[in-house]
């Protein structure tokens, strides 16, 4: 009772925590949480101190346990206010605790532990996988990394295009401004013509070029240009850096009342809204979106001239004097390209020894300045002056973005770098990730024509198809491993877990006493065996219309019309064919709707007037039914202009007659069709535990997804107002949809977005220290931020969100690689259950035998002769037909009223070590439920191999089968006994069971056999040796010849009495 009260105060709890996560609430509904969570938290410390009361430190051994004591910790630290804020969401665990319900359903039990108890064999997987996995990431790193980028601006020229493809010589001119922030624009413009840049079409401060009066080119298409952006993450003493002066990267806002607001326009306009606070954040957000094509350092080729090596006795940097570096740039050099670059407004101070890193880094990077340097460039004014410009980006590297060849040309020309997809192979986490969102076969697609289009190296614009070969193969391959073998192990694991489970939940039970239980309970529960019994009692009328309905050729008949009808009703289509030359058609249609409609009608009177009451037995009746009375009704409003029309919806529910094509499937050229059928009905039922369980971890995990990202923001590509976190309804569908593997990897790209991503989108979040609920909720609410929440997610450091990654990889993992292989598990077991298992077939099949031959009437009852025979001829008709296999027996039976023929059967041709299988006793009459049980009984032996002794072997198979009702103590078997009991069989006469009467009609058998032989023998020896009655030789003979007799018959006896089957003792 304890337990239980607590599992309901656990459900009330997960669906106030569903409503606490929104924050949208007013004050009361507010208000009313708090108080029931107080109310709750009451309930866990009092649970806790009572079983800790009760078991002192044997509490701390089981984990639940360990659960409940931190749950109750963290949920007082939090309300109390005592200990680290973010505790709280720690609240989350006791989610996890209605897991424990599942202990007290047999079903989810092993469920869930087949679940659990896999997780270390899946834990050595899951290393072999992450072995691949870096293998494999690697491999992609080293020939994509920096590739999988693109010029956003689809009117931007690339060195292709100005037939420079080596990246040798050809740069653009440009023009800087002198403003307060410099800026760039290019000067002229492609000549498609020529196929050349013209650059004869503008000059620096003239016309269009007006504020733009400095003139500057890169130096060569490896020199890098920068593109300038503040940097939200600047903080010290953690950037390598010196601060950006504040007039072009502000401070960001500290405070709630520094938060810009998200109203509407009508909202904001209202007098005193706008306050100097909120204008520090709109001034911050407009700095942080603005970004600058810049030139690094403002160096130029010429810039260099007469500072050869040979001629100064200097390196290309080594002119400029030591302290300067310390000093302002504007002050060291004096150019005003130098004085407008990013490095001299973004970083004026530079550290020492990081300009002595830059220059070791810019003589051996792989990228920048390795063409301009090669060979002997090394002291060319364009090498030194690339050099200079990558030392300047190097030493401002958290403001200064660096690009070259055709990235600096899309830059130059006012386009933007971006990633192609939300994956890149930039270092070897992201490119792990990558492949795992590959692994589950989600977008691998788009990634693999994106690899197939890039060049072996960075910052060139992707050209279709340029290394299709080569990424194909490799990512094909990281298919073939990953997802069709390394993760389908883990459906090898988690089925034979799963089976391994079921077979010790089945404790001793053997194969045998389980089908004879499942043959038992499926013929116990079958509603009824025939609609209607006892014919022989009905007006004759009455019969002849249920011959009629029962009849093949009608059954067949209303199938064929289903069909037609959903053939016909599949020819509608949108528009109607109105015009005139297609009148034919739709009077055509209206006609064939009529006449159909007119026949399932019959057809539901014909059986009402047969079967009355047992009508309604039947589902199926019950389904025609309600199809037929819509139709009728359909066609009665219409007619009668009523302005009511329901045709549509009686036309849809007409089409689901088609479900009765189903029946179809009992046919015996339909039965393999009929088992896979048979299995899904099967799984079904337990794919409903499994889908408790997945429902379970779906609920947990979208308590989760909504204490951590509900206040995230909305406006992303895939994360949007059809998947979201904002309260647990949308969580639930969007974790269920992700669960498919629909988009789910983008939804977390969306939700790894840091504060710089969202700048650079042109948009905004507030970061998650100042998104405090507790502290600033009415600032929050004036500032619509509660409406319309648009919170970063927590990052540990600078901009570093990994709470995206672990929660849907593991969501991920665990939905796809655990829960779904579990569905997979179910339905194989579903499947060797009806493999190993056709006890429909064997029902239906003696319902058959015994309706058409034995009991056309329907009493239920034949006599005890009549069931020998029916038992026999089943028998032998479910082994022709393979419904039951093992070994062949072919048993004659002779034709009704035969002589001399007490049963109408040869049963002394039955193999004596499965007599025993037939336990039925005489009696004066029996049901067919009894008369079935045999052959079910029979099958139950028969299927079972016989290895090495075949008389021991059965008859520990029959003993199994008679002490099965005794050794299995299931509640399945309970409720079976329970039913059996119900149901009393007829009265009973005197005599042995049918099993002894084969076992004495063996022995007879085998004895007359015996005898016959003996006087064949003895015939044929006095034929052949004349002696007189005294010959004492002839008459030794003859004794031996009887002595040899009576050993045959001593071992037919033997025989019967050592498979248990004693012949009675009279008869």
């Amino acid at each position: 009772i304890f337990f239980n009260i607590l599992v309901m105060i656990y459900e009330t709890d997960d669906s106030a925590k569903c409503l606490d996560a929104g924050k949208t609430e007013d004050d009361c509904g507010e208000t009313w949480l708090v108080v029931s969570n107080w109310i709750l938290l009451s309930f866990y410390t009092f649970e806790v101190v009572v079983r800790f009361t009760a078991w002192h430190l044997a509490f701390f051994r089981s984990r639940w346990n360990w659960l409940d004591f931190i749950v109750v910790a963290v949920s007082v630290m939090g309300f109390v206010g005592g200990g680290p804020s973010g505790l709280k969401t720690l609240r989350i665990l006791r989610a996890f605790r209605p897991l424990r319900v599942v202990k007290r359903l047999e079903t989810l039990r092993n469920i869930v532990e087949a679940i659990f108890s896999s997780l270390k064999e899946l834990g050595v997987l899951l290393i072999v996988f992450l072995l691949f996995l870096l293998i494999f990431a690697l491999v992609f790193m080293m020939y994509l990394n920096g590739t999988l980028y693109a010029c956003s601006d689809s009117d931007v020229w690339f060195y292709r295009d100005l037939h420079d493809p080596d990246y040798e010589s050809v740069t653009l001119p440009l023009c800087l401004s002198a403003g307060a922030v410099a800026s760039l624009k290019v000067v002229g413009s492609f000549s498609e013509s020529a196929l050349a840049w013209n650059a004869s079409t503008g000059v620096c401060g003239e016309g269009d070029l007006a504020g733009f009066s400095i003139n500057w080119a890169r130096a060569s298409p490896d020199t890098p240009i920068c593109v300038a952006r503040c940097d939200p993450f600047w903080r010290e003493p953690f950037n390598s850096t010196y601060a950006a002066p504040a007039e072009l990267c502000p401070r960001p806002y500290q405070t709630v009342e520094e938060l810009p607001h998200t109203c509407s326009e009508k909202a904001a306009a209202r007098p005193g809204r706008l306050t100097y606070s909120e204008e520090i954040g709109f001034l911050y957000i407009e700095k942080m979106q603005a970004q600058y094509v810049l030139p690094c350092g403002g160096s130029t080729a010429e810039s260099f001239i007469g500072t050869d090596a040979s001629e100064t006795g200097e390196g290309w940097g080594e002119g400029l004097e030591e302290g300067s570096l310390d000093s302002s740039w504007a002050e060291a050099v004096g150019t005003p390209s130098e004085r407008m670059s990013c490095r001299a407004q973004f970083c004026p101070n530079v550290n020492p020894d990081r300009t002595a890193r830059c220059k070791y880094e810019s003589e051996s990077h792989p990228y920048f300045c390795a063409d301009a340097c090669r060979g002997g460039k090394a002291s060319t004014g364009k090498c030194k002056s690339c050099r200079a410009e990558y030392v300047a980006s190097c030493e401002c590297p958290d403001f200064c973005t660096p690009l070259m060849k055709d990235a600096a040309l899309c830059a130059e020309q006012g386009g933007s770098w971006e990633q192609v997809l939300s994956q890149n192979f930039d270092n070897v986490f992201n490119a792990m990730l990558a492949l795992v969102e590959i692994s589950t076969t989600e977008g691998w697609v788009d990634v693999m024509y994106a690899a197939c289009d890039t060049s072996f190296a960075p910052y060139i614009q992707p050209l279709r198809d340029q290394n299709h070969a080569i990424w194909i193969v490799m990512f094909v391959l990281w298919i073939l491993l990953s997802f069709m073998f390394l993760l389908n192990l883990g459906v090898g694991i988690i089925v034979d877990k799963f089976m391994e489970m079921r077979n010790q939940g089945k404790g001793t039970i053997s194969p045998a006493q389980l089908r004879w239980i499942k043959s038992r309970m499926s013929l116990t529960t079958r509603p009824f065996i025939f609609n209607l019994e006892n014919l022989h009692r009905l007006p004759l009328w009455r019969r002849k219309v249920y011959d009629i309905v029962e009849h093949s050729l009608f059954e067949r008949t209303i199938m064929i019309c289903i069909v037609l009808n959903t053939l016909l009703m599949a020819c509608v289509c949108f528009p109607e064919l109105e015009t005139p030359d297609f009148e034919w058609w739709n009077s055509l249609m209206s006609v064939t709707n009529y006449t159909f409609a007119f026949v399932f009608a019959v057809e539901a009177i014909l059986k009402l007037l047969a079967l009355q009451q047992s009508y309604w037995k039947d589902s199926w009746n019950v389904f025609d039914f309600i199809c037929v009375l819509a139709t009728v009704i359909g066609i009665v409003l219409t007619a009668s202009e009523s302005g009511v029309n329901i045709s549509s919806v009686a036309s849809v529910v007409r089409i689901f007659r088609i479900a009765r094509l189903f029946r179809l499937l009992k046919f015996k050229a339909l039965r393999p069709l009929n088992k896979l059928f048979r299995s899904l009905a099967i799984s079904l039922v337990k794919l409903a535990n499994v889908g408790v369980v997945a429902v379970l971890f779906l609920i947990l995990f979208s308590i989760l997804g909504v204490n951590v990202f509900s206040t995230v923001s909305i406006d992303s590509e895939t994360y949007n107002q059809h998947a979201n976190f904002r309260h647990f309804i949308n969580a639930f569908i969007t974790l269920f949809r992700a669960s498919t593997g629909e988009a789910w990897n983008e939804i977390m790209h969306d939700l790894h977005k840091d504060e710089a991503d969202w700048f650079r989108a042109g948009s905004w979040c507030t970061p998650s220290a100042l998104f405090d609920t507790e502290t600033g909720y009415d600032i929050l609410k004036e500032k619509c931020l509660i409406d319309n929440p648009n919170a970063c997610v927590v990052d540990i450091f600078k901009g570093w969100v990994p709470l995206p990654w672990v929660y849907w990889v593991t969501y991920s993992l665990f939905m796809g690689l655990v829960i779904m292989n579990v569905v997979i598990a179910v339905i194989l077991e579903g499947y060797e259950e009806t493999k190993s298992s056709d006890e429909v077939t064997i029902i239906e099949t003696c319902r058959t035998l015994w309706g058409d031959k034995y009991d056309p009437d329907h009493k239920m009852v034949v006599t005890f002769p009549q069931a020998c025979r029916f038992i026999v001829e089943a028998i032998n008709e479910l082994q022709k037909d393979g419904s039951i296999s093992g070994e062949k027996i072919s048993i004659k039976v002779f034709p009704a009223r035969t002589p001399n023929s007490s049963t109408g059967v040869d049963l002394s041709r039955f193999p004596l070590r499965f007599a025993r299988a037939l336990d039925i006793t005489p009696r004066t009459f029996v049901t067919f439920e009894e008369a079935t049980k045999q052959v079910v009984r029979f099958a139950a032996v028969v299927e079972n191999p016989v290895i090495k002794n075949p008389v021991e072997e059965a008859s520990k198979l029959m003993e199994d089968l008679d002490n099965c009702d005794q050794q299995v103590r299931t509640k399945e078997m309970q409720r079976l006994k329970l039913l059996e009991a119900l149901k009393k069989p007829p009265t009973q006469v005197p005599g042995s069971p049918l099993f002894q009467h084969i076992a004495a009609m063996v022995v007879q058998r085998m004895a007359r056999e015996a005898l016959e032989k003996f006087r064949k023998k003895r015939q044929r020896y006095r034929m052949s040796t004349e002696v007189d009655d005294n010959d004492e030789t002839a008459k030794a003979e003859i004794a031996q010849q009887h002595l040899l007799y009576m050993k045959c018959v001593a071992r037919a006896v033997e025989l019967g009495t050592r498979t248990g089957l004693a012949p009675p003792v009279a008869g």
